[in-house]
């Protein structure tokens, strides 16, 4: 089963719903039958959507305003399938590999590239691997990283027990979510003097 996985391409996303990290500029789509969870920034603050009723939630930084600008902490979200409780916190993404940052694409390719890959595919801002990673208890972890210009993230499926039912559908979906990852532009503060 898990040596014929891959990153799927044109995904059908009408419908779904839009999270957005503004901190880390990144977008991801899901479908409406999946919602966004409390995840932490740095020091575990939460993930604060902006509001109830927007179909786009949105994270802030909550490291403070004298915060250097440069500097990167990890920063993770967490998307579940809505009432199953099976299926807790069942996708993480998360910027991970901080160390890496730096360098540049074909650099961060070479290193990650010798993994045992299910799949890889180029997006607009970079690459996506897909491997599966092996847990602190030998327990198989769906990995994908998307690897651009400016960091890596690691996008996991973090449920372990494929006995469960609807497992093929969930880790399906999460194959699909990683897929429509992309990287958006924040617009600056502008100032609005007159004259």
């Amino acid at each position: 089963f898990d040596r014929n996985r891959e990153i799927p391409e044109g995904v059908d996303t009408s419908g779904w719903s839009v999270y957005t990290d503004d901190t880390l500029a990144y977008e991801v789509k899901y479908p409406d039958s999946w919602e966004v969870v409390p995840g932490s920034t740095g020091n575990a603050s939460p993930f604060e959507p902006t509001s109830d009723d927007d179909s786009t939630e949105t994270s802030d930084d909550q490291s403070g305003d004298d915060a250097p600008e440069t500097s990167e902490t990890a920063s993770m979200v967490y998307l579940q399938p809505t009432d199953q409780n099976d299926f807790t916190r069942a996708v993480t993404i998360k910027n991970d590999y901080l160390n890496f940052s730096e360098l540049d694409l074909e650099e961060k390719y070479d290193i990650f590239s010798g993994l045992d890959l299910l799949d890889e595919r180029d997006f607009a801002q970079g690459k996506m691997l897909y491997f599966i990673d092996v847990g602190d208890k030998n327990q198989t972890i769906p990995t994908i990283l998307i690897l651009t210009d400016d960091r890596i993230f690691r996008a996991t499926f973090d449920v372990t027990d494929k006995t469960l039912e609807n497992y093929i559908v969930f880790r399906k979906d999460f194959e699909e979510i990683i897929s429509t990852f992309g990287l958006v532009t924040t617009e600056p503060a502008t100032d609005t003097e007159t004259e």
